[in-house]
């Protein structure tokens, strides 16, 4: 049988080092210790882990063709930032078609509860007397919400029951398999993917990652590509910042990716968006403040001319920055207390009639909703995915 690993320690980050080193031929840092492993791990989940304890070659552990999962509490008291994204953005799928990544953060858990040991408290004494203990989610509650969702990774990459791969594509807000509402806010990559825009490859605003991808900006108030920063660290992967503030009687501010040669006909579009705290003003101290929510038109246009244009919030709402505060007074918390979370959307073919999908012109995100926003977009896709078997899920992955 395949191999899995888990953990819900600051060893969370070690199963990445263990499923690296299982396909290695000796330890990278000598190689005179050898390896002979070879086990048949296809998948690894990461509960609130740490990330960077270890450096390959003094950089970040990369993980190829092994499914990933991370989830993280927003009350974690131990390990305040997600840090299990930046193992999510390191891990790729060049051959496996079948692999995925997911991440979860759920609003409301903290770091111990996910096991029955470790309790309310993420730190001993005297450190837990300024913990923020009272918003924390019930502990039977905190493992009745995980335990479906480790359950239907298992039966994926396990068992290849892959129709339960369709509890990370789309995920919804709360999670419907138990009683009392817990929010979600998850991510997700299929393998087997084309890449249109990932913002990785250069400086060039105007250049996509496919080399047919032209990028062009109109009426933006902010338009930069970097890193994004997670609240401990870099999250290994960049993103494109797009900003907007609408003015009466002009055109809606829009970011569009075009194609010189149209891509191969594809079954879906994906791509992820955080909302920013980051101010759309050119005066960043002018009294800018984030607003509940965002809404963006998806402007999809084949080479005739025909376009569809779907809205952002028909697939779900783009979730506000969550600020979690971890300690009993705001000036305890070692860091920020919010930081990017992405969520990922998707548009079917099915949703996108009476469109030539073989003959894509042009991708838009047109800012016509709001009146001002900024967004971090990233990993803009092009989806064919491997057909899903007819089984129905179970209604309760975990039960």
């Amino acid at each position: 049988m395949n191999v899995w690993c888990k953990s819900a320690t600051h060893a969370g980050g070690a199963v990445a080092e263990a499923a690296l080193f299982n396909r290695l031929p000796a330890f990278p840092d000598d190689g005179r210790q050898t390896f002979d492993y070879g086990f048949g791990i296809q998948g690894v989940i990461a509960i609130a882990p740490v990330d960077g304890q270890y450096h390959p070659r003094a950089s970040g552990t990369e993980l190829e063709d092994v499914s990933y999962l991370t989830i993280h509490g927003s009350l974690d008291g131990d390990v305040q930032s997600f840090m299990g994204t930046s193992q999510f953005a390191r891990t790729t799928f060049p051959e496996c078609v079948s692999c995925f990544k997911s991440s979860v953060y759920v609003l409301g858990a903290n770091h111990g509860q996910f096991n029955t040991s470790w309790g309310r408290a993420d730190y001993g004494m005297p450190g837990r007397l300024f913990l923020n203990l009272e918003p924390i989610m019930d502990d039977e509650l905190q493992r009745d919400m995980a335990r479906p969702i480790f359950t239907a990774f298992l039966l994926t990459t396990l068992f290849g029951r892959d129709q339960y791969q369709q509890v990370f594509a789309d995920v919804p807000r709360t999670a419907p398999w138990i009683p009392q509402p817990v929010e979600l806010i998850t991510d997700y990559r299929a393998g087997g993917e084309l890449v249109i825009a990932d913002f990785e490859e250069d400086a060039d605003l105007q250049t996509g990652t496919l080399p047919a991808a032209k990028i062009q900006g109109g009426g933006l108030s902010r338009w930069s590509e970097a890193e994004v920063r997670l609240k401990w660290e870099p999250l290994d992967s960049a993103a494109v910042r797009i900003g907007w503030v609408r003015k009466e009687g002009a055109d809606a501010p829009f970011w569009r990716v075009s194609f010189d040669t149209s891509p191969a006909a594809f079954t879906a579009l994906s791509f992820s968006l955080a909302m920013s705290e980051d101010s759309p003003l050119d005066d960043e101290e002018a009294g800018w403040t984030t607003p509940e929510s965002l809404d963006v038109s998806i402007v999809i246009t084949d080479r005739s001319n025909q376009s569809v244009s779907i809205l952002l919030g028909d697939l779900g709402l783009l979730p506000p920055p969550v600020h979690a505060h971890t300690r009993k007074h705001p000036w305890l918390d070692e860091t920020d207390t919010a930081e990017p979370l992405f969520t990922r959307y998707r548009i079917d073919a099915s949703q996108l009639s009476p469109l030539d999908l073989s003959e894509l012109a042009s991708i838009e995100f047109r800012f016509d909703r709001g009146e001002a926003g900024v967004v971090l977009l990233d990993d803009v896709a092009l989806t064919t995915p491997r057909p899903m078997p007819v089984e129905p899920l179970d209604a309760e992955p975990g039960g």
